[in-house]
């Protein structure tokens, strides 16, 4: 399925959207409310404690809005997403973001880099000398040390 850009109006509806949650949640979360008029029609120093705390909602917005990003990056890989460069594009990133920030997003068999099923494991000689390498068997290995023979 694919998707159009926001135009303009809509963006700026948009944000419109956002000033308004963000504005709803910092009157809620104030720990000090400076009465009945909205803080943003009062003195400076009023103006800018409103404005402050307008800031912390907004962050705490754009955090949940990133969880629920990740969330729907999951459940879409989940039920049909087929590659890491369908999510980057769903939010504007590259197939290598998308594979950094949900590393686990797609089912196993549809991972880059694994073994699709039927495929011939390595050879038990193949896994043997990997085997050997890894433990220092066949020359230098690393230790916390450093290399060593």
């Amino acid at each position: 399925m694919k998707w159009r850009e926001l135009d303009r109006p809509e963006r700026e509806a948009l944000e419109d959207e956002v000033r308004m949650l963000a504005q709803a949640w910092a009157d809620r979360v104030m720990a000090d409310p400076p009465g009945p008029a909205r803080p943003y029609d009062g003195p400076p120093e009023v103006r800018a404690a409103g404005l402050l705390a307008m800031m912390r909602a907004a962050d705490a917005i754009g955090a949940a809005a990133r969880s629920v990003i990740d969330l729907a990056a999951w459940q879409a890989g989940q039920t049909g997403a087929t590659s890491y460069a369908e999510l980057g594009e769903a939010v504007g990133i590259t197939r290598q973001s998308a594979r950094e920030r949900w590393p686990d997003a797609l089912p196993a068999d549809r991972r880059p880099g694994r073994r699709a099923a039927g495929d011939a494991p390595a050879s038990p000689d193949a896994v043997a000398a990997l085997r050997r390498a890894a433990l220092g068997q066949d020359g230098p290995k690393l230790t916390p040390r450093g290399w060593t023979r």
